[in-house]
């Protein structure tokens, strides 16, 4: 009896000892879950934590490229605006010389020395050069750009640039123009003298066919 009571007291203590190791092992592999589910959780929330990051430089980065466009863009609508106020100024200022020089040489169209305002002892030299700046002042491609207006051949501007053909046909060739001179100082009326020419056959000439009327020469004689 005593040798059985010892064994079950035996076989009981072996019992506890393995309820106790078992627990102690399931305690083990749940701290070691808990541990796991941290660490993995601090590696997400790290992860999370340099997504946000790299969206939030993303977003400024982003931020500051819109900003820097936006700032372009304005600069460029800025610079538009100030290059059509400067070419409006220059316009204006173009008008009013050719508006000066029309009415002057509407009111001359007889004179063609004074259409083209040279002295009666200038060179051909000179009557060429004061043509080439007439010319292009009064040049139908230059009083469309500035007045805005389709070309019109019976404007006053195309008829003062007619005249200036006139004149340059007529005093550049010695012998028309000792002829109008004679009929002037006979006064029977240089004017009548005048050939009916092209105007445009004129200008391409003395300027060729290649200028173009954004050229800065173009400009130039304003």
């Amino acid at each position: 009896e005593q040798n059985r009571k010892t064994a079950e007291a035996e076989a009981e203590r072996k019992k506890k000892a393995a309820e106790a190791e078992a627990e102690a092992e399931r305690k083990k592999q749940e701290a070691a879950a808990a541990e796991e589910a941290e660490r993995k959780k601090k590696e997400a929330e790290a992860k999370a934590a340099e997504e946000a990051e790299q969206k939030r430089k993303m977003a400024e980065a982003e931020a500051k490229v819109k900003q820097q466009q936006q700032k372009e863009k304005e600069e460029a609508k800025r610079e538009k605006e100030k290059k059509a106020a400067k070419l409006r100024e220059r316009d204006a200022e173009v008008v009013k010389k050719i508006e000066l020089e029309r009415d002057r040489i509407l009111s001359e169209k007889d004179d063609y020395y004074s259409v083209l305002k040279v002295k009666k002892t200038a060179t051909r030299a000179e009557i060429l050069k004061s043509y080439r700046r007439l010319s292009l002042l009064l040049h139908p491609d230059k009083v469309q750009r500035v007045y805005h207006r389709e070309s019109d051949n019976e404007s006053d501007e195309m008829k003062a640039w007619k005249i200036i053909g006139n004149s340059y046909e007529t005093l550049k060739d010695p012998e028309e123009r000792a002829e109008y001179d004679r009929r002037r100082n006979n006064h029977t009326g240089g004017g009548e003298y005048a050939r009916d020419v092209d105007p445009w056959k004129v200008f391409r000439e003395v300027f060729g066919t290649d200028y173009r009327e954004d050229d800065n020469s173009f400009w130039s004689f304003a």
